[in-house]
């Protein structure tokens, strides 16, 4: 699903199974973008100015997030309004709480979940927690699928 009011600037691949919502912005600038199976939802901003941007498979980017020039696993949640700064990289089934900035260079590894200005580890994910990454992913997939039929 691409909503009418989202803009793709550029090489950007979305997968099958992909969302883009409303007023999101992806801005392959001097680098490719790949999404995969992921929802990038509403006035989220992804660019590639300084390196690729990729994302995993199964992934929520919340409203408002912002993705510049990193890289994000698979099953990850990036919450509502955080950023990923250049070069930074959330490794698969990794959290990052909504409002978190994860620094430049920073690695979330697999497992964890971040929060804060800068971000931080706060802890490490319970194995139902790391199961709701994905479900969280999949029902959005769902979600799309009515709306789109609607």
């Amino acid at each position: 699903f691409l909503a009418p009011c989202a803009t793709l600037i550029g090489n950007v691949h979305l997968a099958p199974k992909s969302s883009v919502f409303y007023k999101a912005i992806i801005k392959a600038d001097v680098a490719a973008h790949a999404v995969n199976r992921t929802n990038i939802q509403d006035a989220c901003i992804v660019t590639a100015y300084e390196d690729h941007t990729t994302i995993g498979e199964y992934v929520t980017v919340g409203h408002g997030a912002q993705i510049h020039s990193a890289t994000v696993g698979d099953e990850c949640l990036i919450g509502m309004g955080s950023m990923l700064k250049p070069g930074s990289v959330v490794e698969s089934q990794s959290f990052v709480a909504a409002g978190a900035v994860v620094e430049r260079g920073a690695v979330v590894k697999s497992g964890e979940i971040w929060g804060g200005n800068p971000a931080r580890k706060l802890r490490e994910l319970s194995a139902a927690e790391k199961g709701r990454l994905r479900m969280q992913a999949e029902k959005v997939i769902r979600l799309t699928k009515t709306f789109v039929s609607n």
